[in-house]
């Protein structure tokens, strides 16, 4: 239920399991769906209770399970909604330092300005562990249920954490050839340089049967529990 006061003024948008956000042109954020109020019942955890400091100093949003995070201009990142694994515990030392944002069902993810990633939240699987082989050389992140994934310089891709469905085995074929990165729950994607897509994980509901139509026009991805998106180049959206 898209908010009406939204209409044609939204650069940004993301979604958890039961809230929405969306990055508005002034730098505002606004939520919609469950966690309106703080009531710890299961779904309701404040995650669309958007903190007045905000303000409209927005750049970047992100949104997990329960909970939500947003990037500031000052580099800076905020978190609110549930915190039973410390997800919206911003560690102290990333403060002014953030160009990214990812946010897993339990854990958060930051990209740094010199290219190093960093995690907080959930870590039983190893999923806020920071590969050392990463060093500075990170341009991108996305986060899983209970794994992560990073993009590197060289278009390789990297991933951490749970690996029960093959979730961060990357397949040979990328080499170096990455340009995007996207994590569902046990299942990964990537958008390769010639405009392709390939998956990897799980693959219950042909999550990762990229369809044909796809072919090398894709220039945006998106992966959620059960389901895959493609932006193309010619602004359609396409989905397995």
């Amino acid at each position: 239920n898209i908010p009406v006061e939204i209409a044609n003024n939204v650069t940004g948008i993301a979604a958890g399991d039961y809230h929405s956000l969306a990055l508005l042109k002034d730098g505002r954020v606004t939520g919609w769906g469950a966690g309106a109020q703080n009531l710890n019942d299961g779904i309701n955890y404040g995650q669309t209770n958007i903190p007045v400091g905000i303000g409209n100093n927005a750049t970047g949003i992100a949104a997990g399970d329960l909970h939500s995070l947003v990037l500031l201009k000052d580099g800076s990142v905020t978190g609110w909604g549930r915190n039973n694994e410390g997800q919206i515990n911003i560690p102290v030392e990333i403060a002014n330092n953030v160009t990214g944002i990812a946010a897993g069902d339990y854990h958060s993810l930051a990209l740094l300005k010199d290219g190093r990633v960093t995690g907080w939240g959930r870590n039983d699987l190893g999923q806020t562990n920071i590969p050392a082989g990463i060093g500075n050389n990170a341009t991108g992140i996305a986060a899983g249920l209970f794994h992560s994934l990073a993009l590197l310089k060289d278009g390789r891709v990297t991933g951490w954490g749970d690996n029960s469905n093959g979730e961060i085995n990357i397949p040979v074929g990328i080499g170096t050839n990455a340009t995007g990165i996207a994590a569902g729950v046990a299942h990964s994607l990537a958008l390769l340089k010639d405009g392709t897509v390939t998956g990897w994980g799980s693959n219950g509901q042909g999550l990762n049967n990229i369809p044909a139509g796809i072919g090398n026009n894709a220039t945006g991805l998106a992966a959620g529990a059960d389901h895959s998106l493609a932006l193309l180049k010619d602004g359609r959206v396409t989905g397995k």
